[in-house]
């Protein structure tokens, strides 16, 4: 009897409402709590030694030589606070309305940036990397600008569903990773449109990314943006929507180097390092230094940093 008990809850039925049950209750926390509760759920993966804390001070000790060793320990402790809360906002914007995701955004600076770029007539890519919150920057440039980005799926139906709805819910459009995806996102910016690109992703397919240097480190770097910028009517500027402390956001904009239109692909890529740089050094905790930014060397193999045992910033 237990035994067939517990195959009915291993359903994906099951697990899959209960899922949606657990998000729900975390969305109708405000936000003070959930930062509250990022903090308890970062202490613990410090302090358990874990393997994003791991992560982070390889990233951090790899790309910020210039800060002292007790710096690199403030700044991936930091990061860890403000990775889970990323996390835990996320129930936020999957089930509160578009508009009252909308009204955490306190202030917008900079949108003459890109507001200058679209009146020139050009469509614009919005280079948003994995810096404060991904997704109420994603809001932002749906309500106000004619917004396609790309989007893949994780495979999770509930998820997937709910990420969908949300992002299409202030107005963006959203097209599969995949050549009749770019194409459309093409087809869009050569009409004026806006798009948005997570430039510090890194893509799987080995011919989909070039060697350039980040943070002065060689790192595989998307080549999309630097195919797309080639064409004379597409610009870029940078942006993200950085927390503020009474959490709230502020959407930031900021323009990019020439350098990025270059017609060599690792000029080009190494221009949109820099401009994520810039982004980050607004607040430098905020960044997913959590992420396998360096995961392959220039010839395509596995990169060995992250098999360190112990970052020397612990």
């Amino acid at each position: 009897m237990y035994a067939a008990f517990a195959k009915i809850c291993m359903t994906k039925t099951v697990l899959h409402s209960v899922q949606y049950g657990l998000l729900r209750a975390i969305a109708c926390l405000p936000q003070c709590s959930l930062h509250s509760i990022a903090r308890c759920i970062a202490f613990i993966a410090w302090h358990g030694r874990s393997r994003l804390r791991r992560i982070t001070e390889i990233n951090i000790r790899h790309c910020r030589d210039d800060l002292s060793a007790k710096q690199q320990q403030q700044l991936a402790r930091q990061s860890l606070i403000e990775t889970v809360k990323v996390g835990l906002e996320m129930p936020r914007v999957l089930f509160h309305s578009c508009e009252r995701n909308l009204s955490l955004i306190a202030k917008v600076s900079g949108k003459a940036h890109i507001d200058a770029l679209l009146a020139a007539g050009h469509g614009v890519i919005v280079l948003a990397p994995h810096l404060g919150n991904w997704e109420y920057l994603g809001l932002y440039l749906g309500q106000h600008f004619d917004c396609v980005s790309l989007y893949k799926p994780s495979g999770h139906p509930v998820m997937d569903r709910l990420v969908e709805q949300a992002r299409s819910g202030s107005g963006a459009k959203l097209m599969p990773t995949n050549k009749k995806g770019v194409m459309a996102v093409v087809k869009h910016l050569r009409q004026a449109g806006v798009t948005g690109i997570l430039p510090d992703q890194v893509p799987d397919d080995r011919n989909a990314w070039i060697s350039a240097d980040f943070y002065g480190q060689p790192a595989p770097t998307m080549s999309l943006v630097a195919n797309l910028a080639k064409k004379p009517q597409i610009k870029a500027v940078g942006a993200f929507a950085q927390r503020l402390e009474n959490g709230q956001f502020e959407i930031i904009f900021q323009a990019v180097d020439d350098a990025l239109y270059s017609k060599d692909s690792h000029i080009a890529a190494t221009a949109m390092n820099h401009a994520v740089e810039q982004l980050i050094a607004c607040a430098p905790a905020q960044y997913q230094w959590e992420y396998k930014r360096f995961k392959w060397t220039a010839d395509g193999a596995k990169h060995p940093i992250y098999k360190q045992d112990k970052p020397s910033c612990a």
